[in-house]
């Protein structure tokens, strides 16, 4: 869950089961999915890849995801999520 992005993706190739709050339900190519902050979400996909055009906003959610691929442990991983608002539910 962010507390400080809204993230938005529209599905260019392959599927995804999206999970928001209490909804569930399928994206496939040309849809666009909008994931507001405050709400937990996540989202999955079958055993076939799928491509997605991310946008997050406001921006800067990049550092984040360079911190979180260089922690080591869990702990650390813990620390950089607190760090931008990022929760695990």
């Amino acid at each position: 869950m962010h507390t400080h992005e809204d993230e938005s993706f529209y599905v260019l190739d392959g599927s995804l089961t999206v999970y928001c709050g209490d909804e569930i339900f399928e994206a496939g190519p040309r849809d666009f999915v909008f994931l507001p902050r405050g709400v937990p979400h996540h989202f999955t996909t079958d055993s076939r890849p799928a491509t997605v055009l991310l946008l997050v906003t406001p921006g800067g959610i990049e550092a984040y995801f360079r911190e979180i691929n260089q922690a080591r442990d869990q702990a650390t991983q813990q620390q950089v999520s607190i760090k931008y608002g990022i929760h695990q539910v």
